[in-house]
C-alpha cells in the first residue's frame, strides 16, 4: 500500500514531467524488478511503469534534471555527475543523521512545487 499522498503526488508529477523510477535491485530477489513494476502499475496507477522503471545500483548514470533518493550517498554521487541538475534527499527517519547538505524534501507537495517551478516553459501538461 502506498504512503498517504504518494499516488496523488506521482500522478501530479506524471502530468508535469517525464518521470522515471530508478530503483536499486535486490541481489537476493530474482523477481524483484518485475514485482516493482507490477506494484507501480497496480498500486500507483502507472500504465507504462515498464517503460518508466530503471533498475540499477548505478543511479548516478541516469540523466535528468532532478534526482530524489532517500539515501544521501546516491544523491551526492548523482549531483557530482550532473552539475546542471539538482539532487534532493527524501526525508525519512532513517536518514535524519545525514549531513551531506542536500536539500530535503518532506512531502509530495514540495517535490511537485520544485518540479513545477523549474520545468521548461515548452513542456505541455498531460492529462490522463
Amino acid at each position: 500500500v502506498p504512503y498517504p499522498g504518494a499516488k496523488e503526488g506521482v500522478q501530479a508529477l506524471l502530468r508535469i514531467s517525464n518521470l522515471y523510477f530508478c530503483t536499486s535491485p535486490m541481489a537476493k530477489g530474482p523477481t524483484w524488478a518485475h514485482e516493482r513494476i507490477e506494484w507501480l502499475t497496480h498500486e500507483m496507477g502507472i500504465r507504462d511503469a515498464y517503460h518508466r522503471t530503471i533498475s540499477t545500483s548505478a543511479k548516478h548514470r541516469v540523466h535528468g534534471d532532478f534526482f530524489v533518493d532517500d539515501k544521501e550517498e546516491n544523491g551526492l554521487r548523482w549531483q557530482r555527475e550532473h552539475k546542471a541538475g539538482k539532487a534532493f534527499l527524501w526525508d525519512t527517519h532513517a536518514n535524519r543523521g545525514a549531513k551531506g547538505g542536500l536539500p530535503r524534501l518532506g512531502g509530495w507537495g514540495s517535490l511537485v512545487d520544485v518540479v513545477q517551478a523549474h520545468r521548461p516553459a515548452s513542456y505541455t501538461e498531460k492529462t490522463w
